[in-house]
């Protein structure tokens, strides 16, 4: 059931061999693939990147408006992503040796998709407050507020 809601593409089997009730498990199980692929690494990268934030000092007064290296922790995205497919597509050919089409495309699309959902949850959970040190959050208004009033003077 889980396959058919996630993977809707994939409610047909490949080749006309390949039993409806195989096929089913076999949907489910890269689902499930998928979503465990998408939340290890949103967790992952949340905890690494609060930690790498936390850590970061501001040395000098253009150190927030510098680059921000916490950010690398994004790329965690593309283990997921690779992982999920390479798994698809060694569990197809494990499981359906005798099956004449190939999963590698489809493989690949939902490896995209799980590292898709991974990069979009772990960069809102950045922006969360919880996650990010107040000493980074881009505040323009006190700068704006000065500025009014030196012109005022």
């Amino acid at each position: 059931m889980m396959g058919k809601i996630l993977l809707p593409w994939l409610s047909t089997q490949p080749d006309p061999n390949i039993s409806g009730d195989l096929w089913t498990d076999f949907q489910n199980d890269f689902a499930l693939y998928l979503l465990v692929g998408a939340v290890v690494t949103i967790v992952a990268t949340a905890a690494l990147y609060r930690y790498s934030a936390r850590r970061k000092l501001i040395r000098a007064a253009g150190d927030p408006f510098g680059g921000y290296t916490p950010m690398r922790w994004l790329w965690l995205a593309v283990m997921p992503a690779v992982g999920v497919s390479i798994l698809g597509w060694w569990q197809f050919g494990k499981r359906f040796p005798d099956a004449e089409a190939d999963f590698a495309g489809s493989a690949a699309l939902v490896g995209l998709i799980c590292g898709a959902l991974a990069l979009l949850f772990s960069f809102l959970s950045m922006l969360s407050p919880e996650i990010t040190p107040p000493k980074f959050k881009y505040r323009p208004v006190g700068a704006f507020i000065a500025l009014r009033r030196r012109w005022a003077r």
